[in-house]
This record gives structure tokens, sequence and C-alpha cells, in this order.
């Protein structure tokens, strides 16, 4: 059963994470220029990577996913404990027992 919990708060978290994503890219003129950058040099950065050789191909790659992920955890954590403090303001000011 808690392990239900965990897997619903995870899609939900994502789904909440994509939807404020996507209202920033819509209302955040520099987020939107910089995600514009970025995917021109994603293409840039595949170029380069073909002309690694194969062990430096895969050890950016790795590396770059690595990083991916850590961010990720490290906002999903972020987010998360900004509910428990939400929910702890809330009990503290009297407004939810």
């Amino acid at each position: 059963m808690l392990t239900e919990y965990k897997e619903y708060f995870q899609d939900l978290f994502v789904d909440i994470h994509e939807h404020v994503l996507r209202v920033l890219r819509d209302t955040d003129k520099e987020y939107k220029e910089l995600l514009d950058s970025n995917m021109l040099d994603s293409l840039r950065m595949q170029k380069i990577l073909n002309v690694l050789k194969n062990d430096d191909k895969e050890f950016v790659v790795k590396y770059r996913d690595n990083s991916i992920n850590i961010e990720w955890i490290e906002k999903e954590r972020l987010y998360l404990q900004g509910l428990k403090d939400c929910v702890k303001f809330l009990k503290e000011i009297e407004i939810i027992k």
C-alpha cells in the first residue's frame, strides 16, 4: 500500500512539474529564449559527440544523464519538502489542525 502512495505521488509530481514548466515556458520570455537556445545547442552537442571516440562519448552521455537524474531527484525532494513545510506552517497559524 505504501508503494502505491509513493507511485501516486511520484506521478502527481511529474504532472505538476510538467504543468509548471509549460506555464513557465508560456509566460517567461527569458526562460523560453533559454529553451530555444538550448535546443539549438543540443544539435551542435550531438555533432560534437559524434566525433568523439566511443568511450569518451559514453562518458559524456553518462555524465549528462547522471546530472539530469540528480537534478530531478533534488527537484522532487525540494517540492515534497515544500509541501511538508506548507502543511507545518498552516498548522502553526491554525489554518488547519
